[in-house]
């Protein structure tokens, strides 16, 4: 037998192992995830040996889309060669896969927030604007980043306001396919905490992200 399929085997084994040692909760209700492992083929193995279902494949970030239990979940995040497992946010406009994933939660750090956006598609995306909303208390918007570079620069009263970074050079604003970065927001003073904060991304023209998340 060839040496590829008796490792890819062995690896299923390995898996259906570790995934029947940890299994903990019934069925439950499965959810779509992201799961990134060391190669496209180990994603894929490792989402099967839980049980959970492969939806599409992310070849170029060594990734496959899954629908997953958390028990599902929690097995595959115990099997070796995982690099990441994460609840798949992509945006999706027109039934057109937009790739746009961004974290669950805001950081608050300081006199500004940041929060984790991730393209977990097969182009490079472009950030084009924001609408903001924030808490009275913390005064004036003053500036914002995405991945350390300054993308626009004023003074912001109130409690929202729209803005648009067509002005800035594409290569500031875009992210490439696997690649993750900040957006960071900074105030005057920054009060409050996550919940209290609302963004909206806009990517491309028509694909959106939003915190928070909304449900569904």
């Amino acid at each position: 037998m060839p040496a590829r399929p008796i490792a890819a085997l062995a690896l299923i084994l390995t898996l259906a192992l570790v995934a029947s040692a940890v299994y903990v909760g019934g069925a439950g209700e499965r959810n779509s995830y992201i799961v990134q492992a060391s190669s496209l083929e180990h994603a894929r193995l490792s989402v099967e040996a839980a049980g959970g279902d492969v939806t599409h494949e992310l070849a170029l970030i060594n990734s496959v889309g899954a629908l997953l239990t958390e028990a599902e979940v929690a097995n595959v995040r115990r099997a070796d060669g995982i690099a990441n497992v994460f609840e798949d946010r992509s945006v999706r406009t027109d039934s057109v896969y937009c790739g746009i994933n961004a974290a669950n939660d805001l950081q608050l750090s300081g006199d500004k927030l940041l929060w984790s956006i991730s393209n977990t598609g097969s182009e490079v995306v472009t950030l084009d604007d924001a609408v903001l909303f924030w808490p009275k208390k913390n005064d004036e918007l003053e500036r914002v980043r995405f991945g350390g570079t300054s993308i626009w620069n004023g003074e912001r009263k109130g409690i929202s306001t729209s803005l648009s970074f067509a002005n800035q050079g594409v290569s500031a604003r875009s992210l490439a396919p696997g690649e993750s970065k900040n957006i960071e927001i900074r105030f005057d003073v920054l009060k409050g905490k996550p919940d209290d904060y609302e963004i909206r991304l806009t990517f491309d023209g028509d694909c959106e992200i939003e915190f928070p998340i909304p449900p569904g």
